[in-house]
């Protein structure tokens, strides 16, 4: 199940790519490979605030990473040039999207980060569940106690 929700993130993915790298190679998780990034991640937490990643693609206009949290808030963001493409292959979390982002500040060219966000939406995420996140869009995850999630995260940059 979880590797067809990849395959579909991928492929909804590649269509708002409007230029994207030529290559001859593939990609492919199984779900064994997925569950098995969530233990290694799980295992490199170190913090409720901390969020642990794979990097598993990277080229200039897109990249894809494996995202673990464990209980408590990620980081209060948002993108100038990237959208992001959720996939989550395990647990469960809050989303927070949309609203404003409070006492802004750009940590690097496009990338705001905040104390807060208010007067955004929530959404819980549960295995399976795919999101997509425009560019310029607040966003956080909060994790209850006790809880972890795992997502596929596609970053798309804006043209």
């Amino acid at each position: 199940m979880k590797t067809i929700y990849l395959f579909i993130s991928l492929l909804v993915s590649s269509q708002l790519l409007s230029a994207a790298e030529d290559q001859d190679e593939f990609y492919y998780w199984s779900n064994a490979d997925l569950d098995a990034f969530t233990t290694l991640l799980s295992s490199q937490a170190e913090d409720s605030r901390s969020a642990v990643a794979d990097r598993i693609i990277d080229f200039d206009h897109y990249f894809a990473a494996i995202v673990h949290r464990e209980s408590g808030s990620s980081l209060y963001e948002s993108h100038e040039d990237w959208a992001d493409l959720y996939v989550v292959s395990s647990g469960r979390g809050m989303l927070t999207l949309g609203g404003t982002i409070t006492e802004p500040g750009e940590v690097s060219p496009g990338e705001i980060r905040g104390s807060g966000i208010i007067n955004g939406t929530q959404q819980l995420l549960t295995e399976g569940d795919i999101v997509l996140i425009p560019a310029n869009t607040a966003h956080y995850v909060a994790v209850d106690e006790g809880d972890h999630i795992t997502y596929f995260i596609f970053k798309i940059r804006e043209q």
